[in-house]
């Protein structure tokens, strides 16, 4: 498990074990300990020391990273919890095996009463992604279902892929790009105001993962049976693929973009964590040139850590 958050610290969630990574120093340390196994993290969009850990028996642990304590543990799945999302840093968004999706107002007392419940997945949440611009949540279910969620009411079904849906991202345009699993190997990228389709490309492996770049540009990786990473560029014509990058010998089942989108952070299959450079290329306009992130060209892999 991995992500990346805005004071450039990588969380790490390795069986009942949490790590984090200052990118800055190059400082790691042992957050905490589990009794359980951690199924999800992650870290608020705004600056906030706070990370949220989902377990395997349900519950939801909210940590002050900077303390090294832990700030509340709220309670309310039935099942172990394989998603968290941030709306803002009181506000957070829970999904379980148990098919809910719970949300928590962390400025009241939880006691394992949620400020809102919603049901309208059939198996397992396995993601949640808020989107800030539009103010909505998007999940994805085991059963391939994706939804969008609007103050708490199921505002639209936008479609099902046939696997289970865990790869989920928001561009800053609401543009949301999802991902199905080995028997689907599609992503499909939508509308998120008027749930339109925009565009679909059909993959060689199961969708583990999906992130925008600044540019615009969509990141996904894979799993059986290719393990690559992919770059996707939204064109006139459709989605279509502008490279793929073979370097890994097992699943990329992780992934986590740096605060820049300078470097991505990757977790596969055999407990290898990788770090990619995503380097900058010059555009030439006119009268003048700029720069602008590409991960199209030049992108390398820059460190493993076994």
């Amino acid at each position: 498990l991995l992500d990346w958050s805005s004071e450039d610290q990588l969380a790490v969630g390795l069986g009942r074990d949490v790590d984090l990574w200052n990118a800055s120093t190059g400082r790691a340390s042992r957050l905490c300990e589990l009794d359980t196994s951690v199924c999800s993290l992650r870290w608020p969009r705004r600056c906030c020391n706070h990370l949220a850990l989902g377990l395997a028996n349900g519950d939801v642990q909210i940590w002050d990273t900077s303390a090294g304590v832990q700030l509340q543990v709220l309670r309310g799945h039935r099942r172990r919890c394989c998603a968290v999302s941030w709306a803002s840093h009181v506000d957070l968004f829970s999904g379980s095996q148990d098919t809910s999706i719970l949300h928590w107002d962390l400025r009241e007392p939880c006691d394992g009463r949620p400020a809102q419940r919603l049901a309208g997945h059939a198996e397992e949440v396995c993601g949640l992604s808020w989107s800030e611009e539009l103010q909505l949540l998007a999940s994805g279910g085991n059963e391939g279902d994706v939804l969008l969620w609007s103050r708490g009411t199921l505002e639209r079904r936008l479609g099902s892929h046939t696997a289970a849906c865990k790869a989920l991202d928001w561009s800053p345009r609401g543009v949301l790009a999802t991902g199905g699993g080995t028997a689907d190997r599609s992503i499909r990228l939508w509308n998120g105001s008027t749930g339109m389709q925009l565009a679909q490309a059909e993959t060689d492996a199961q969708v583990c993962n999906l992130a925008w770049s600044q540019d615009g540009e969509l990141i996904s990786t894979h799993g059986f049976s290719t393990c690559e990473v992919s770059i996707w560029k939204n064109q006139a014509g459709g989605l279509s693929q502008v490279h793929a990058f073979h370097w890994h010998q097992a699943r990329v089942l992780y992934l986590a973009m740096s605060p820049d989108h300078q470097n991505a952070a990757m977790g596969t299959g055999n407990e290898m964590l990788c770090f990619w450079h995503l380097s900058p290329k010059q555009i030439k306009a006119s009268p003048a040139s700029s720069s602008s992130l590409s991960i199209s060209e030049g992108s390398s892999l820059s460190l493993t850590i076994r």
